[in-house]
């Protein structure tokens, strides 16, 4: 092994509790950037494919009632793909607690294939529009599957155009117009208990609801090159004598603005917050490196004695960094994937996609190695720059004190001398020390940051809670 090699090694024992602190703090930068990073992934990829393999809308239009076949009217327009007509409506749910309820019936055409917002089944069979049990076939979404206790073949009771109507639950579905499950904007959270999505076949949705062979609803898909807005204006213009009541695009649907708003703050989270762990590591390295040169100075003499060159040595220290940096990288690598698995069954609870897409993202390890051994080796090769101006002769000799200037408070005596002598000392030893001070103040800043932000999420939870 080499003789500096060997010397890295027992530097690296002999300082073991600092080097396994700072390479803590790399492990967790690099662990929240691969955990949030992976974690983007999956929940971006997921969205992608189940947007795609569902065909979900581009755009929403409402109406009061419109006859079923004016959806050919509607993808006659250029741009316009598909167009499928339903009906949409909340009605009341009757429990046996009394405990008020609401469902979003929503009805589907069948077959549904090639048809806008398509269902993919999760639990039970599809519903069929002419049961032989005679009755109404439903599915509903997962969560008010779960929180209501349901079982196949259940009964739900609601209250439609006036009347009590049971339907049957025959399983479970989801839609990629219905990922995340609020009742409207003003709805933090979702409350299964009180609100779901019931999906039923359109001719039965019909019949309960009194619109025979009408809808109140249109949802279109477009082709890539299509203007949207021009298509708008020319759809709400065919819909003028049937009530136009509201109309948006995908960006403005409630459940993938909710998403997109998500995926967005997890980017954002996953950019800055790792930059201040390493940012901190970065600090703490440069200060241990620069007293590590410093006070082996002698050893600098005689290696340069020897016949090794200024850069040999440089390398040498900078090493000693670039082991925390591979080291917290490996560890934050293993850590970020379980951190990930972890925020992957938390979005799972509010969000309903298919499947939480795992996998190794590569991108994200890449990243990170680079990341944090590109912040190692600029710190050390910082901090050990006094190497270079180390001179054989020079150093076996003690090293002359800086030459420093008054402090600035010096020069109001009046106040200097109610200054104690203690905090004259430290004073003194920070002007003498300007540069290690302002790492030092930085670290600290990065501290207390830190701490006030994992408070202020904290509170801010707690606050739209209670709000």
């Amino acid at each position: 092994m080499n003789v500096l090699y060997r010397k890295l090694w027992r530097t690296i024992k002999g300082t073991r509790g600092q080097f396994l602190a700072v390479v803590a703090v790399v492990t967790i930068g690099i662990a929240v950037y691969i955990g949030m990073s992976t974690a983007y992934y999956n929940l971006d990829r997921s969205q992608r494919l189940f947007y795609q393999e569902n065909n979900f809308a581009d755009y929403y239009f409402h109406v009061v009632r419109a006859p079923r076949d004016i959806t050919r009217q509607v993808e006659a327009i250029p741009g316009v793909v598909k167009a499928t007509g339903r009906i949409q409506k909340e009605v009341p749910v009757i429990k046996e607690d009394r405990q008020r309820a609401t469902a979003r019936l929503t009805s589907y055409p069948l077959p549904m294939e090639g048809e806008v917002n398509r269902l993919q089944l999760q639990r039970g069979r599809l519903f069929e529009a002419y049961p032989e049990s005679g009755g109404i076939e439903v599915l509903v979404d997962p969560q008010y599957y779960e929180a209501n206790r349901l079982s196949l073949k259940n009964k739900i009771s609601i209250v439609a155009d006036g009347k009590q109507v049971d339907l049957t639950v025959v399983g479970t579905a989801i839609s990629p117009e219905a990922i995340y499950t609020i009742k409207d904007a003003s709805t933090l959270l979702p409350d299964p208990e009180t609100f779901g999505i019931i999906m039923l076949p359109q001719l039965q949705a019909e019949q309960i609801l009194n619109l025979q062979g009408e809808i109140n609803q249109i949802v279109i898909t477009m082709a890539p090159w299509a203007d949207s807005s021009a298509a708008a204006g020319q759809i709400k213009t065919i819909l003028e004598p049937y009530g136009n009541l509201a109309d948006y695009p995908r960006e403005d649907q409630l459940s993938h603005a909710v998403l997109q708003a998500e995926l967005d703050g997890l980017r954002t989270l996953a950019g800055f917050m790792p930059l201040i762990f390493l940012g901190v590591a970065a600090l703490i390295q440069f200060v241990m490196l620069r007293r590590m040169v410093r006070a082996q100075r002698r050893q600098i003499g005689l290696m340069k004695a020897l016949g090794y060159g200024a850069g040999q040595i440089m390398l040498h220290y900078t090493g000693y960094a670039l082991a925390v940096g591979l080291l917290g990288a490996l560890l934050g690598t293993m850590s970020g994937y379980a951190l990930a698995a972890v925020m992957s069954e938390a979005f799972a609870l509010y969000f309903h996609l298919p499947q939480a897409i795992g996998g190794v993202n590569l991108t994200a390890i890449c990243s990170g190695f680079l990341l944090a051994l590109g912040v190692s080796f600029i710190a050390g090769l910082t901090a050990t720059r006094e190497v270079v101006a180390v001179k054989p002769a020079e150093s076996m000799r003690p090293e002359a004190p800086q030459s420093i200037g008054r402090f600035v408070l010096e020069g109001w005596q009046w106040l200097w001398m109610k200054i104690s002598p203690a905090w004259k000392m430290a004073l003194r030893a920070v002007n003498r020390r300007r540069g290690r001070f302002a790492a030092t103040l930085l670290g600290v800043v990065f501290a207390v940051g830190l701490l006030v932000m994992s408070l202020f999420f904290n509170d801010a939870v707690d606050y739209m809670i209670k709000k």
